[in-house]
């Protein structure tokens, strides 16, 4: 292979491994939309490819063309591009996922409620599917898109991919670098988590009362509500101090991960099925805790409104009044001027 030709390869793989990737991220939305109802950017990455898709279908054409003769992979029979397809993929899922969870300890998907699962990594049912999807992408998909974009020449392609490569590298970063900040939130909430958990068990003591829940933690007016319980007790200051920093601080760190559109917040969304090990309590109450930050959030902002629009109905309500009692006046004031007026004519014809 001259300099040239592997010049050509490495562009032409590049081109693939982009398009498969973000055709794969499509697949991805498509099945999160069915499955939870809602639109969510799913895969390890902020951008719109699933590198994973891209790197299975670029090992798979290799194959399938190194099984053909001639290379055409046209000509291996669709049994054997399943088989192919089922092990090549479920291979780089299984390394991809053991991969993820050795360097960020966590199980990004898992598969521990599927039979005959292997570690929760992969299982035989999605195998199947990879082995289905692969004849599908390589019989039909593939030819049609390679007939597509056979005339596009280097010096269009090149471009393209340098400023595509650019922004993946740039997005594997952020990515890699939000991936770390959550492994590093969960911590520091579940370290709050324990100080919370402190301070209501004291709680608990003085009020002879159930520790308090989470719900009423977020919610600052039932929180109130039950520190107002406290007044007369011993030590009521000081418990209640503790108790809103804790909360506040909580809230705070929920706050934090719900703004983070394009970090922690998206990874929870993409991933429904993560699992830590290490902090497994930690990320479901996140997990809830953000939610439920969300619901008071949406909640206020809709009596905020209601509010709004009752005053702005209040304001009409008050303007219309004045424009008729202004009304009224002026007709009065008509109606007694014209009495006057002929009152005056009257006493004049007299």
């Amino acid at each position: 292979m001259t300099q040239t030709e592997a010049f050509e390869f490495v562009v032409r793989t590049l081109y693939w491994f982009f398009l498969y990737g973000c055709i794969g991220w499509g697949v991805e939305v498509v099945y999160a939309a069915i499955k939870e109802h809602k639109l969510v950017n799913r895969g390890f990455l902020c951008g719109p490819i699933c590198p994973i898709y891209g790197c299975g279908m670029v090992v798979l054409n290799w194959t399938v063309a190194l099984l053909a003769p001639a290379g055409e992979g046209k000509n291996v029979s669709a049994v054997a591009v399943f088989f192919v397809g089922m092990v090549l993929t479920t291979a780089i899922e299984l390394v991809g996922g053991w991969a993820l969870f050795k360097i960020y300890h966590i199980r990004w998907w898992d598969y521990s409620n599927m039979k005959f699962n292997i570690g929760g990594y992969i299982c035989p049912q999605f195998s199947l599917l990879w082995g289905l999807g692969s004849v599908i992408m390589v019989k039909l998909v593939h030819p049609a898109l390679a007939k597509a974009s056979s005339p596009l020449p280097l010096n269009v392609l090149v471009p393209i991919e340098a400023a595509t490569l650019a922004f993946f590298v740039v997005d594997l970063i952020v990515s890699a670098a939000a991936a770390t900040g959550l492994n590093k939130k969960l911590k520091e909430i579940d370290e709050l988590r324990a100080r919370l958990r402190v301070t209501s068990d004291k709680l608990t003591t003085v009020l002879g009362t159930g520790a308090m829940t989470a719900d009423t933690i977020l919610d600052e007016q039932k929180l109130q509500l039950a520190l107002a319980k406290l007044e007369g007790r011993e030590n009521a200051a000081e418990l209640k101090l503790e108790m809103m920093l804790r909360a506040n601080e909580m809230r705070a760190k929920l706050r934090d991960i719900s703004g983070d559109k394009l970090g922690t917040r998206r990874l929870l969304r993409a991933f429904p099925d993560m699992k830590s090990l290490t902090y497994a309590e930690t990320l479901a109450s996140t997990r809830a805790g953000v939610r439920r930050l969300n619901e008071l959030a949406l909640a206020a902002k809709i009596a905020a409104k209601t509010a709004a629009q009752e005053v702005a109905q209040t304001a009409k309500e008050t303007a219309q009044a004045a424009r008729e009692n202004t009304a009224a006046a002026v007709q009065t004031a008509k109606e007694t001027a014209a009495n006057a007026a002929q009152t005056a004519k009257d006493k004049l014809g007299k």
